[in-house]
C-alpha cells in the first residue's frame, strides 16, 4: 500500500516523500519491478492537523497540488488508489470521512482511475459501525481494509446482500481484473 502521496508539511511525517513527484516514480518503480503500487491517502492529509490514525476525526482541504499527485499517479498507471478517512467541506459539505462519501469517489473516478479503490483501515475508530460496508460500497469503494478478521467476518455479512441483488457487480470486476494481473492467489 503504497505511495503515500500526502504533501509534505501534513501529519505522516517520514511516511509521504519529499515531493509527489517522488512517490509517483516510486510508485512507477513498484510496478515495473512487477509490484501492484496503490496511491494514498485520497484526497490526500497535508492540510490535516494529524492522522486519522491518531484520531477518528480529522478535517482536511483538497488541494490541488494533491488531486494533482494523485492524476499524475493515475496516468502513470498506477493501479489502486486508497481513499482516506479525513472529513473534506469540499467533497459533500464534510458530513462524511472521504472514505465513505460518494463525491470523493466521483472525483477519484473523474482523474481518470480505472483500477481498483480501496478504503483506508475502517479500523479507525474502536469498533466501525455496522453501516459502514455498505455505506462505503455504495459510496464507490471497491475493496474494504480492515486490520481485525472480527470486523471484517461482520463488514463481509452486511455485504452478502448487497451482492446477492449485484450491487457489487462492478467493484469485483475490477478487484478481479486487478488480482489476475498481478498474479494475486487470495
Amino acid at each position: 500500500l503504497a505511495p503515500v502521496l500526502d504533501t509534505a508539511g501534513g501529519p505522516l511525517g517520514s511516511r509521504h516523500f519529499r515531493t509527489p513527484a517522488i512517490g509517483v516514480a516510486f510508485g512507477r518503480g513498484l510496478l515495473e519491478g512487477g509490484a501492484a503500487a496503490c496511491a494514498k491517502h485520497f484526497p490526500g492529509l497535508g492540510t490535516a492537523a494529524v492522522s486519522t490514525d491518531e484520531r477518528p476525526h480529522v478535517a482536511a482541504r483538497v488541494t490541488a497540488r494533491e488531486l494533482s499527485a494523485f492524476a499524475a499517479a493515475i496516468r502513470n498507471g498506477i493501479p489502486c488508489v486508497m481513499v482516506g478517512h479525513a472529513f473534506y467541506r469540499e467533497l459533500g459539505g464534510g458530513r462524511f470521512r472521504a472514505s465513505l462519501e460518494p463525491a470523493a469517489y466521483r472525483r477519484l473516478r473523474a482523474l481518470g482511475l480505472r483500477g481498483v479503490a480501496i478504503t483506508d483501515s475502517m479500523n479507525v475508530v474502536a469498533e466501525p459501525p455496522s453501516y459502514w460496508p455498505a455505506k462505503a460500497m455504495r459510496a464507490g469503494a471497491d475493496l474494504l481494509l480492515y486490520t481485525n478478521a472480527a470486523y471484517a467476518r461482520r463488514a463481509i455479512e452486511a455485504l452478502v446482500p448487497l451482492a446477492r441483488r449485484g450491487e457489487l457487480d462492478a467493484a469485483v470486476e475490477r478487484v478481479l481484473a486487478f488480482r489476475a494481473r498481478y498474479h494475486v492467489e487470495r
